[in-house]
């Protein structure tokens, strides 16, 4: 978890040599709360699931552990509550579970307005020590980047409302140098690894607000969108400028230790993801509204992901669990085959671009190829293939290069060790494609052969399969 820090090493390290502090754990709960015994078993599940390639689930029952832990609670609401659900919550996502770890988010954002962790004085009345105040800031930030994600995710409002918090961010310094009497002076002449996740705080409160703004229920005109698309571009590019060095791209990641080329990924990524959150809209407004500096942006963020994707294609025993990545791919590859439907309705204005059409088409063929095969037969990638097609074959019609939708998922779909076979992921698929309620296409029009101006907001919100692949032999 590069940018999802919101522990304190020094205190896990305690907790878990007092949850061993007998051969079966068992004299844990006389120095241990329940939560945290339950936040010891999801840093075991987590580090085992991505240390072993856990196709055999190996990790699972860390996690059923901790949540009979959970279940356990009783008194008030802690510090420790939050944290250990937090982390099932980023778990359930690296193991394609993103509507129940939604759920269990729910309750985690209940539980910090119930401990005020998004105010900046503590609800308790008394001082806090440090390291208690440190890990408030940190896991409420945490939540709150996770929290725009899973909408941008899932096509739902944030259940964090940015207006509502003055939380200040973490303080700019590594665990060792927390105390609970305060943060040791000698901080500042280091590169904390914290400073990934506070930027990725940072960058996330933009997304909400074009979340709010560009995405409303309430329709406003396009010139107004096209004014904030504007407003949000300098908000995205100041964020950038105030990126340390060492996290800017000024020095090369290979010259870094790997935490911190995982946060320089991750950042890239979620810049990106931002600028098409914030420009995507202006794809689709009337073609009188000045809006070619947005198509531009959004088309060269998407062009960037596409760019640094293969990196992570590589990588092919871990992406399955790389769900970010898997999103902000699959929203990339959305606009460059938007982009290539509008441009060629004539509903864009005219621009040049490094790659012609059919080398774009082609790239964006490959890499959602690419995706498909390396997270086949679980439930986002199907998803995202199923609507991804949709938009490739219209793309592909337009510009001549038709493909079959069907005969295409077919073949990224081949079977693997470890996964279903060709005939079960068919019938998943079908399961998927009749859950529709009529027969239109995925990707609406209307009579004028045009998208309807939530196409965008129907891709997000557009259900995840609903089988059981547990029942299918597959964990996830």
């Amino acid at each position: 978890m590069p940018t999802y820090r919101f522990l304190h090493q020094p205190t896990v390290v305690e907790w878990l040599a007092s949850y061993h502090s007998t051969t079966d754990g068992t004299n844990a709960d006389y120095s241990l709360s329940s939560a945290q015994q339950a936040i010891v078993l999801m840093v075991l599940a987590t580090a085992i699931f991505f240390q072993a390639d856990d196709k055999a689930g190996v990790s699972e029952p860390y996690l059923r552990a901790a949540e009979m832990k959970l279940a356990q609670e009783t008194g008030k609401v802690r510090l420790e509550s939050v944290q250990a659900r937090l982390a099932i919550c980023i778990y359930l996502l690296h193991t394609s579970r993103p509507n129940q770890a939604w759920y269990t988010f729910g309750t985690t954002a209940q539980l910090i307005q119930a401990l005020g962790m998004h105010r900046a004085r503590a609800s308790s009345g008394h001082q806090l020590d440090t390291i208690i105040t440190e890990c408030r800031k940190r896991t409420f930030w945490a939540a709150s980047t996770l929290d725009a994600y899973l909408s941008c995710l899932l096509g739902r409002p944030p259940l964090i409302n940015i207006d509502d918090v003055d939380q200040q961010f973490p303080a700019a310094a590594d665990d060792d140098l927390i105390t609970a009497g305060g943060v040791e002076a000698n901080s500042l002449h280091r590169d904390p690894v914290i400073q990934g996740s506070i930027y990725h705080a940072k960058i996330t409160c933009i997304v909400k607000k074009a979340l709010r703004e560009q995405y409303s229920v309430t329709k406003h005109p396009d010139a107004h969108k096209a004014k904030v698309a504007a407003r949000l571009n300098g908000e995205l590019k100041e964020w950038k400028a105030s990126l340390p060095v060492i996290l800017s791209g000024v020095v090369h990641p290979s010259s870094l230790i790997q935490v911190f080329q995982r946060q320089i990924a991750v950042l890239e990524m979620a810049d990106s993801l931002a600028l098409i959150m914030v420009n995507r809209p202006l794809l689709l407004v009337d073609a009188s509204v000045e809006n070619r500096s947005s198509v531009r942006v959004c088309l060269s963020a998407a062009s960037t992901i596409l760019n640094t994707a293969p990196g992570f294609v590589a990588n092919r025993p871990t992406l399955p669990a790389f769900w970010f990545t898997q999103f902000v791919t699959f929203n990339a590859l959305s606009i460059i085959y938007v982009w290539l439907i509008q441009r060629w309705r004539g509903r864009l204005p005219s621009l040049e671009t490094p790659l012609t059409d059919n080398e774009l088409y082609d790239k964006a063929e490959t890499m959602q190829k690419h995706l498909a095969d390396a997270s086949q037969a679980n439930a986002p990638n199907l998803r995202y293939s199923i609507l991804l097609e949709e938009l490739q074959q219209e793309a592909g019609r337009l510009i001549g290069k038709h493909t079959d939708a069907r005969q295409a998922s077919d073949s990224t779909h081949a079977p693997k060790e470890g996964y279903p076979d060709a005939a079960a992921v068919s019938t998943l698929e079908d399961s998927v494609f009749n859950h529709q309620t009529d027969t239109t296409s995925l990707v609406s029009l209307s009579g004028d052969d045009c998208f309807e101006s939530d196409i965008f907001l129907q891709l997000d919100s557009f259900p995840f399969p609903d089988f059981d692949l547990e029942a299918l032999g597959e964990i996830v």
